[in-house]
């Protein structure tokens, strides 16, 4: 959580915004204009870049000041599942370029006053802009600054234009940042975005391929109360959502939209881990909400692992095969569809009115004082049992029972993983990693269940004796894949069942 709050707008949004009625009704002062053109500087390798260094001048008529920020973000625009608070030092200038020697001693000074680094700073991007700035009287007391700027970068030969916002909280409680952005937002719509004007120079300066970031391990013990060991699981899980934001809205690769759906995913299961402890929102309104965007993903994901997992393997055994390479034409055209699905719903207004609301509940002032560890241990007993329970008879399930099975198993997992720091030793992570390997077995069992509902729409037209001869393919192979499948999982849901539960101390579940 923090108590800034960056985003990007429109150009219909961003006028909107500026004469918005509410920011009007509860401005503190007059509105604040600018025109600025900014440098920034950094050596031919970008050092300052790679050391989380920003130094920029801004130029205002005469005057020139000079901002060098140290650390809180990570140079490329993307939104990180951790990011380090900065430290940013402002002071007036007489010349046009950098003055390391009027920073305080720390490690940037360091850094900037190393010859090598001194002598080799440059500009490397630029920006035009206007910056309009307001103070804004809170709710129940507080205030808030909002900041809007509008311009141009560049870098080298190629320019973007941008209409960026920010609000900082400046008095008051943090929930308050997040109750006036959704306001805002209802006059307004934005995205969220982590990037501020330094993340995008640069990015538009060297240009880099989003990439999928899998959900970072939560750091709990065993002293947390189960209300702080809520509020870091959810912030992590909304880290992580937001990491994947610009690999799935790209729809290249695959991963993105998986961790997407992991992660809100990771988040209702908290939500169940700790219901008992939440306020009545999160097992309402959010859960319906967080529902909404995955299943908002589903059809992608489905698509993504039929075309790699199942299609192209049997492709590479049959590859003279006609039927299955139009198969494989029509699955793409269908997964694109539903990539277009995904990005609406990322670029929807719910979306980022789910992102605030998620913040804002995390925010609010409520408490669970019973220790985490117990909150785990019965949930993990509980989960353990029903799993244990829906696996009874496992050679005589049938699809829907082992779908129940996977589900129920996924749900310990989950809990598992959040677990893993509260209990001492390496029995926790070889529970998990057995869980694992028996999630392996049904998910495949559970892809093969859903190929038929996937595929049966695209046979149709003159193409149809061709696809459902390609269908009738993938059948025959996915029927000796379940078979091997099944056997594996038999085998080692038996040796799971005889693991001692890592949360008991002394005896056997």
């Amino acid at each position: 959580m923090a108590s800034t709050l960056r985003f990007e707008l429109g150009a219909d949004e961003a006028a909107r915004l500026a004469e918005s009625p509410y920011l009007l009704a509860h401005a503190a002062g007059e509105l604040s204009s600018r025109e600025i053109v900014s440098l920034w500087f950094d050596t031919p390798e970008h050092d300052l870049l790679a050391q989380g260094v920003a130094v920029r001048i801004d130029r205002e008529r005469e005057r020139r000041v000079q901002s060098v920020t140290l650390g809180g973000g990570n140079g490329q625009g993307e939104a990180a599942p951790a990011r380090t608070p900065a430290s940013e030092w402002h002071a007036d200038l007489v010349g046009d370029g950098p003055a390391p020697g009027v920073l305080p001693e720390g490690p940037a000074r360091d850094l900037l006053l190393r010859p090598e680094i001194e002598a080799r700073l440059a500009p490397v991007f630029s920006a035009v802009h206007a910056r309009a700035e307001r103070r804004i009287r809170l709710p129940g007391g507080g205030e808030a600054r909002l900041v809007l700027e509008t311009g141009e970068l560049a870098a080298q030969e190629r320019t973007v234009p941008f209409r960026v916002g920010t609000l900082e909280l400046l008095a008051g409680k943090e929930a308050q940042i997040y109750q006036l952005a959704g306001r805002l937002h209802r006059e307004c719509p934005f995205r969220l975005s982590d990037a501020d004007l330094t993340a995008r120079g640069y990015a538009l300066l060297a240009p880099r391929t989003p990439t999928a970031r899998k959900a970072q391990r939560v750091a709990l013990d065993a002293t947390l109360t189960a209300g702080e060991g809520f509020r870091r699981i959810a912030a992590s899980c909304i880290s992580h959502l937001r990491a994947n934001e610009a690999c799935a809205l790209r729809g290249e690769d695959a991963e993105g939209v998986h961790q997407m759906r992991v992660a809100t995913r990771r988040l209702r299961s908290a939500i169940s881990v700790f219901r008992d402890s939440l306020p009545g929102i999160w097992s309402g309104r959010l859960s319906r909400e967080i529902r909404w965007l995955t299943g908002e993903m589903a059809a992608a994901r489905e698509w993504d692992v039929f075309l790699a997992e199942t299609l192209a393997p049997l492709r590479a055994t049959l590859p003279g095969d006609a039927s299955l390479a139009l198969l494989a034409a029509r699955g793409a055209g269908a997964r694109e569809k539903a990539y277009e699905r995904v990005r609406s719903a990322v670029e929807d207004p719910r979306y980022t009115r789910l992102l605030l609301d998620l913040s804002r509940a995390l925010a609010e002032g409520w408490e669970a004082t019973a220790p985490v560890v117990d909150a785990a241990r019965a949930v993990l007993a509980g989960r353990h049992e029903k799993a244990m329970r829906a696996g009874a008879h496992l050679e005589r399930l049938d699809a829907e029972g082992l779908h129940r099975l996977r589900i129920r198993l996924k749900q310990l997992r989950y809990a598992v993983e959040f677990f893993l720091d509260v209990f001492p030793g390496k029995a926790p992570g070889r529970y998990a990693s057995a869980l694992s390997d028996i999630q392996d077995c049904l998910g495949l069992l559970q892809d093969v269940a859903m190929t038929e509902p996937l595929l049966d729409p695209l046979a149709k037209g003159d193409d149809r004796e061709t696809l459902l001869h390609a269908t009738g393919l993938v059948y025959g192979w996915q029927a000796a894949a379940s078979s091997r499948a099944r056997a594996r999982l038999e085998r080692r849901f038996r040796r799971f069942a005889t693991r001692r539960c890592f949360w008991v101390s002394l005896t056997d579940c």
